[in-house]
């Protein structure tokens, strides 16, 4: 019904709440009404009575209190109505019109103050005085923040870098940050109230040191004798090392220490220090004594830093082989007596064996082996010889040569002589008691 049809309308519709902002409401009346009875505005919970109103317009400013009724919000519905009246009778329902109130971008809480760095030194000296990667840690705290405009602080939040993540608490300090990657780092503490909004403490900087394990740069082992002269089936072995670590700014240092033990027992040899600060390949550690050519052994190298980080690498020596290696066409025959397996590519005259791989047929094979063309003897009385040599083979323009030798030592057997000329340059003495070999100097048994 028309005459009852009395309307209200709010500007602006919304508002920052300060004390002084107001809203006017227009009030278009029908004809059976001239007044608005117990008008009021509705928000936050609360109530704001108005009155009477009875002309077209009214105004209605939010109080400044009204944020105390807000502490966990930025913004409210205003809900103002009235019962329309004609004097003292009432005419319908009460008719309401809603706008909006804002707490104004200024109120956010004070920013966290004295924000203080104190280092925890998590197994590095404290007399270093320093931040070391992936070892310090960081305590953290600060003067408290306020809330305003009936804020509270809900949290604080620590940032340790230009990142995203952060150390969250409610209370004004924080402990065991860390540990940290190395560099620059910047501290804020950011201070969250119950509206969340923010406010940030000024900068503090710390310096992270780089830090890394101790390791073996490089590394090299021979057998040789008490001197140093490397020998394969002498008692000794010369262990030569080169070990990193991270210097600290200078406060770091490192030591080494090496055991050993054979390959086929479980136990190494106590920790000997080897005694360099700064250990180069070109000042090697002679040790032993008592190592058997025939035996392979691991050799366990350890790199302790000021830190107590250890960092351990084992090498093999293996035991020694011999290697007897024909060339083709009725060549010479090489010795070898390596620390360490022959590989395919030790050997000289090898064949091409890109086309059997391919056909599956050795016809195809280039560059086949062929073996040493000699004249066969046959001997049954080897005892008969004497000293008397069998000469085996020579290669052309080569000056080496050998010979075969029957020995009555050892139980009896055969000697392999290597000539260069007519000197005799190595020995191979294969009895019924013994294998030794004859370096030129000594023999040495295998």
């Amino acid at each position: 019904m028309a005459a009852f049809n009395t309307t209200l309308s709010i500007s602006p519709s919304t508002l920052d709440i300060n004390g002084t902002n107001t809203f006017t409401i227009t009030v278009a009346y029908s004809i059976a009404v001239n007044r608005l009875r117990d008008v009021r505005a509705d928000v936050a919970g609360q109530t704001f009575n108005i009155g009477t109103v009875t002309s077209s317009s009214f105004t209605w400013t939010p109080p400044a209190t009204l944020l105390n009724s807000m502490p966990g919000i930025t913004s409210a519905t205003v809900t103002i109505s009235g019962q329309p009246a004609s004097n003292n009778v009432d005419w319908g329902g009460r008719e309401s019109r809603s706008c909006t109130v804002t707490v104004p971008a200024s109120y956010v809480p004070t920013a966290p103050t004295g924000v203080t760095l104190t280092r925890v030194d998590n197994g590095v000296p404290s007399d270093w005085g320093l931040y070391v990667q992936n070892k310090s840690k960081l305590n953290v705290s600060w003067s408290a923040a306020t809330g305003t405009g009936g804020a509270t602080i809900r949290e604080y939040r620590v940032y340790t870098d230009s990142g995203s993540s952060y150390y969250k608490t409610t209370g004004t300090s924080y402990t065991n940050l860390g540990p940290f990657s190395a560099g620059i780092k910047t501290v804020r503490v950011i201070a969250v109230d119950s509206r969340g909004r923010t406010a940030t403490s000024t900068n503090t900087t710390f310096e992270v040191q780089p830090y890394g394990n101790p390791g073996v740069a490089s590394f090299k082992i021979d057998r040789t004798t008490v001197s140093g002269a490397v020998d394969n089936l002498d008692a000794y072995m010369k262990a030569s090392v080169v070990y990193t670590f991270a210097s600290v700014s200078g406060k770091n240092s490192a030591s080494a220490t090496f055991a050993f033990k054979a390959t086929n027992s479980s136990t190494y040899s106590s920790e000997t220090p080897i005694p360099l600060s700064t250990p180069t390949l070109a000042n090697p550690v002679i040790f032993g004594g008592s190592f058997v050519s025939t035996q392979a052994y691991h050799v366990r190298f350890t790199v302790t830093d000021a830190l107590g980080t250890a960092t351990t690498y084992i090498a093999t020596v293996e035991s020694l082989r011999i290697a007897l290696e024909f060339e083709s066409g009725g060549g010479m025959m090489h010795v070898r007596c390596p620390t360490s397996g022959i590989s395919y590519t030790d050997l000289t005259n090898r064949p091409s064996l890109a086309a059997v791989a391919t056909s599956g047929n050795y016809n195809d094979l280039t560059n086949k082996p062929t073996t040493t063309s000699v004249t066969a003897a046959s001997i049954t009385n080897w005892s008969g010889l004497g000293n008397a040599a069998i000469p085996l083979s020579k290669v052309g323009t080569d000056n080496m040569s050998m010979n075969l030798v029957y020995t009555s030592a050892n139980g009896g057997g055969i000697i392999l002589q290597f000539l260069d000329g007519n000197s005799i340059w190595r020995q191979l003495e294969m009895c019924a008691n013994s294998l030794r070999y004859h370096n030129g100097t000594a023999w040495r048994t295998l």
